[in-house]
């Protein structure tokens, strides 16, 4: 396979599992990469949009295109997963750092709420700018965290513990409404026990998919191509 492609997988192989589609990235830059989508990729998506709202919080439940129990599946079989992760705050703290509570989570797929965001390491209680020191208050471990004044901030990064993956909810209190976030797909690269070169990628996302729409073989494809030209000369 050299081109991206709608695949369907199955992890567990002749276990309880079904199979389910993902995108088969492998023209992606950086490695060859099997892509989980989700009901919350548009590029911002407003946190009181669709949201449950409950004892003065927003919910944003994500909805897979499978089950949580399929994708844990093909996450331990790969070599490292990633999920992208960002909130543009507006008169809004996000894990009101350094000493909380927090004012968003994220859930890991257990439903375990999680004190960190995307670029910072587990547990740690901060965001990307909290580990390289670059936040807009040298006080605080997250852009949103400092007095926002009436202005946006951003803090964005890639969530990479397999053992917490995918996403499962998001939880903002009241004050996000004017907020927005961005949850990208789940991405997988490699097999694990094996380095996530492209290759070794290649290899393992083609074993295990099969093309939900192939290509028409060479036969098929000059059959149409006849079919199209004897129509062309009866039309003139």
């Amino acid at each position: 396979m050299v081109q991206d492609a709608y695949c369907k997988v199955d992890p567990d192989g002749t276990g309880p599992l079904g199979a389910f589609n993902v995108l088969c990235n492998m023209t992606a830059s950086d490695a060859a990469k099997t892509v989980i989508n989700h009901d919350k990729e548009r590029k911002k998506h407003q946190v009181t949009l669709d949201a449950t709202e409950r004892a003065s919080h927003y919910f944003q439940r994500i909805s897979y295109v499978t089950n949580i129990a399929s994708i844990r599946a093909l996450i331990q079989r790969s070599a490292n997963c990633r999920q992208f992760i960002s909130y543009e705050c507006y008169n809004s703290k996000l894990l009101n750092s350094p000493i909380g509570p927090e004012n968003v989570q994220w859930f890991s797929s257990t439903a375990v709420p999680q004190n960190y965001w995307g670029g910072a390491p587990v547990g740690s209680g901060k965001c990307a700018c909290g580990v390289t020191k670059t936040c807009v208050d040298p006080s605080k471990y997250c852009n949103c965290d400092a007095d926002s004044n009436d202005r946006w901030r951003e803090d964005f990064g890639y969530l990479t513990d397999k053992s917490s993956l995918p996403v499962n909810m998001l939880q903002f209190s009241s004050d996000a409404q004017d907020s927005f976030f961005t949850l990208g797909p789940l991405e997988c690269f490699g097999s694990s026990g094996q380095t996530s070169g492209p290759v070794r990628n290649a290899n393992f996302i083609s074993s295990a998919c099969r093309l939900v729409n192939p290509p028409p073989t060479v036969d098929a494809a000059a059959t149409q191509s006849k079919r199209c030209l004897h129509r062309h000369s009866e039309a003139t």
